[in-house]
């Protein structure tokens, strides 16, 4: 039997969250530090909602359209 379980995280920190979002850690930050992207403190740590991240794609996804989401991400990327 084995004693490992699995899980889905309900928050993870800022590398894993840029990973989530499929951009940089510094595009990340800068979207954490306009306020697009809002975060907990727990102690010391800093962590991500999955569901706010989730949220911030749908909001995107909305404002920009669709067929243009990808489109949006790549050309954040290059910023």
């Amino acid at each position: 039997m084995d004693t490992q379980e699995f899980f889905t995280p309900l928050s993870v920190n800022s590398k894993t969250a840029a990973r989530m979002l499929g951009v940089s850690e510094r595009m990340f930050w800068e979207l954490r530090h306009r306020g697009e992207i809002p975060h907990i403190k727990i102690g010391r740590l800093t962590r991500f909602v999955v569901e706010d991240l989730k949220r911030f794609l749908e909001l995107k996804k909305r404002q920009i359209g669709e067929a243009e989401f990808s489109e949006h991400l790549e050309h954040a990327e290059q910023e």
